[in-house]
């Protein structure tokens, strides 16, 4: 049985290793269809918390849907203190 489950161990980690090495040459960042819609005059306004590790990825990745969409995106930033 131990070496079963070290077989399963390594088979899910090779697994996951494959997916995230194809997920990160992906230049399709949009899957499944998400954001080939033209939203040209849609305001999307996002609410998240202040700071670089939360709030930078969406204000990094607002850019590019705003190019590939044609929407905008407003990013709002609060302490988490008033978020809730």
């Amino acid at each position: 049985m131990d070496k079963r489950f070290r077989l399963v161990v390594a088979l899910v980690s090779l697994g996951l290793i494959l997916s995230a090495t194809a997920f990160a040459q992906s230049e399709n960042l949009f899957p499944n269809g998400i954001g080939q819609g033209s939203y040209k005059g849609v305001k999307l306004v996002a609410v998240t918390q202040t700071g670089p590790q939360i709030a930078g990825p969406m204000q990094e990745y607002k850019e590019l849907w705003e190019k590939k969409t044609g929407g905008s995106v407003e990013v709002q930033t609060f302490p988490f203190g008033d978020l809730f």
